[in-house]
């Protein structure tokens, strides 16, 4: 999946992320429970974008991570649901510090084409100078499906359809940091 993310707390301090990843199931219960494997990596895109900008955010770095996780969903008659819990090693560049992440989601979703998320991430830097987060992020997801007329055919081969993200971000640990909006463009591949 490769995706696209912008994260604002303030119009000052701004950051748009580009990147993807690459997930894979590891093993399949027979209740629908899954454990994976993923491996990504993103780039702070705003310094592509011209000299200087992305000065103002020495944290704003190129990552790539590796995590396990496992989940769980459900059909029930009026929606589908998920949980999932996971674990990160997330290695950060340009000497900026490696962090362990926890998280935790989960998602109703009462048509094809809208979802209801909640996740929560405590993260750990390694090292001195890095900083605990809790974070808490509600967002609404919504998936662009190809539109069928009443006489459509239904399309044939795989769908890749483009889902928008938008939500907020609350980090419990530091209150005083205020929220961010956060929007992001997914695309299967």
């Amino acid at each position: 999946m490769i995706f696209a993310g912008f994260s604002a707390a303030d119009v000052e301090d701004t950051e748009l992320r580009i990147g993807g990843h690459v997930r894979h199931r590891v093993w399949t219960g027979e209740d629908g429970d899954v454990a994976s494997v993923e491996i990504g990596a993103s780039f702070p895109a705003e310094r592509w974008l011209g000299e200087g900008l992305g000065d103002d955010r020495p944290d704003s770095v190129s990552e790539a991570y590796l995590n396990l996780q496992y989940g769980r969903g459900w059909q029930l008659s009026w929606t589908d649901a998920f949980v999932s819990v996971g674990a990160e090693y997330r290695t950060r560049g340009e000497n900026t510090e490696d962090e362990l992440q926890f998280f935790g989601s989960g998602g109703l979703r009462p048509t094809d084409s809208l979802m209801a998320l909640f996740y929560a991430r405590w993260v750990r830097p390694f090292g001195e100078d890095g900083e605990e987060t809790f974070d808490l992020s509600p967002s609404i997801a919504w998936t662009l499906n190809p539109w069928l007329g009443s006489n459509d055919k239904k399309p044939e081969g795989i769908q890749r359809p483009v889902t928008l993200q938008l939500g907020i971000t609350w980090d419990a640990h530091n209150p005083d940091d205020g929220f961010s909006v956060n929007f992001g463009v997914w695309r299967r591949f």
